[in-house]
Formats: structure tokens, C-alpha cells, sequence
């Protein structure tokens, strides 16, 4: 397992591969008020298309942040950017049968838990997953769920400086 000490999506996220994929991006915000984010990196749709994505759906629950990114990317293609609380299973439902994502990333301090009580089959429509997870009972619980639903989790990463509270999945159909 990596281990890595800052926000930066170029070692948070160095392991995935959207290339002509639809990203479905929850926590898209830039949280510049953590210690550990350097306002120069990339925000996290900026690296997926960085990375050759096709398109990037960005949900975030802070509408400041929804709104930066609406201004930056108005005359871009390829982002759309939506304000949403996840508080159900059901949203993440909704999102997925609405945009068909190839990937989702998840980091939604917490609310990966809704992600992990979706039905099975609605979460084996998705190819991969990127999750951040907090604590390590849900860590647990989407490692459980991943090997449920038949994904492989091929890497790991410990954000060291949330002292083992965060790891990141990254996992992929078998």
C-alpha cells in the first residue's frame, strides 16, 4: 500500500484510468482550506480530463464551489457540474441510471456509506471505482462490498497525514 501525505489528485488518485471515460466525480470541490491542498494542483476534473476523459459529471454539496466551477469551465466541454447532498442510496441511483458513468470517484467525507448500501445491481453497473474512504469501518465496508459485487481492488493508498483514518480503493470489474 502507497502511502501518501497531501491532496495533491496527481498521488491521491495516481492510479486510475479514464481515458474515453465518464467520470461521475462526488466531492469535485477544491477545499483549499485544508492544510494538505496547494491551490496550483489540478482539481479533480481537471485531472480526469487531464487523464483523457471523455466527459466529467462534478456533484459537489458546497454551491460556492459549483459556482467556481460553472464559471472557470462555462465554455469548456466535457464538465457539467451539479450541487447535490448525497443523504441516500437513492441519489447515487439517480445519478448513475442518469449519466451511465464508467468510473465514479468518491469522496464525500462519510457519505460513501449510501454508496456502499446501493443495491448490487445497480453498483455493478459502474466499471470502476476510485473511494476515499473515512474510518475504518466503512474502509472495511467497501472492501466488502467491492468483493460482493465482484470488483478487484488493485491498489491501495494510506493518506498518512489523516493518521490511517483515510485510505483511498481503487477497484475494477474482474
Amino acid at each position: 500500500m502507497k502511502k501518501v501525505n497531501n491532496e495533491n489528485p496527481n498521488e491521491h488518485w495516481e492510479f486510475v484510468n479514464v481515458n474515453k471515460k465518464i467520470v461521475l466525480d462526488f466531492g469535485c470541490g477544491r477545499w483549499e482550506q485544508v492544510e494538505y491542498r496547494d491551490p496550483n494542483w489540478p482539481t479533480t476534473p481537471e485531472y480526469w480530463i487531464q487523464k483523457g476523459a471523455n466527459q466529467v459529471v462534478g456533484i459537489d454539496a458546497d454551491q460556492n464551489e459549483i459556482d467556481w466551477f460553472l464559471k472557470m469551465y462555462k465554455d469548456e466541454v466535457g464538465y457539467t457540474f451539479n450541487c447535490m447532498m448525497i443523504n441516500s442510496p437513492n441519489d447515487f441511483y439517480y445519478l448513475i441510471n442518469q449519466y451511465k458513468p464508467n468510473v465514479i470517484k468518491c469522496d464525500i467525507e462519510e457519505g460513501e456509506i449510501h454508496l456502499m448500501n446501493l443495491d448490487n445491481e445497480t453498483f455493478k453497473l459502474v466499471d470502476e471505482y476510485y473511494i476515499e474512504t473515512h474510518g475504518q469501518e466503512l474502509y472495511l465496508k467497501c472492501v466488502s462490498k467491492l468483493f460482493e459485487c465482484g470488483y478487484k481492488i488493485y491498489e491501495e493508498i494510506d493518506l498518512v497525514h489523516t493518521n490511517g483514518y483515510c485510505k483511498v480503493l481503487f477497484a475494477k470489474k474482474k
